[in-house]
């Protein structure tokens, strides 16, 4: 009689130890499915941020980018505003030298110390050109100087964001 008991008892055991195996299978499995749907909508956050992230970067690089070009037509006026002012200001001292070369001329028929005179205002305003074509130069590569560091101090922070 013992051994029947003894089978009951294994058996009730068995289908006891079954139904608990069963019950830590499913919740293990339910546990599973809300850890799987979880991280597929942690892993859809995270693709929404970065696609967000990506499009704040490229409004920024794009802004960037349109103050640059901004930024060089300014310099690009300002250096034609210059370069026309130099030229004028050389033109007007062309046109000064040609009137003191013509009193030159006039002044050869008049006494020597007339004709000295006006060598020592030709040479002075032949210097003059001569700085005021030298300072053009200057002033054309210093603003050319400008837009290129201008340029790349935009590329550095572009880079750099």
């Amino acid at each position: 009689m013992a051994a029947p008991l003894l089978k009951r008892r294994g058996r009730r055991r068995l289908k006891v130890l079954e139904e608990t195996y069963e019950q830590q299978q499913q919740s293990v499995k339910k546990q599973n499915e809300q850890l799987v749907a979880q991280l597929l909508s942690q892993s859809q956050d995270a693709e929404k941020a970065r696609a967000e992230l990506v499009a704040q970067h490229e409004e920024r690089v794009a802004a960037l980018q349109q103050q640059n070009m901004w930024d060089l037509e300014c310099l690009r006026e300002q250096q034609r505003r210059l370069v026309q002012t130099v030229v004028k200001d050389y033109e007007e001292q062309l046109q000064r030298l040609r009137q003191t070369k013509d009193l030159e001329v006039d002044a050869v028929t008049g006494p020597t110390s007339h004709t000295r005179s006006l060598n020592s205002i030709i040479e002075q305003m032949e210097k003059f050109s001569i700085n005021l074509l030298d300072l053009s130069h200057k002033v054309e590569a210093t603003q050319q100087t400008t837009s290129q560091e201008l340029a790349q101090q935009r590329d550095k922070q572009l880079k750099g964001r």
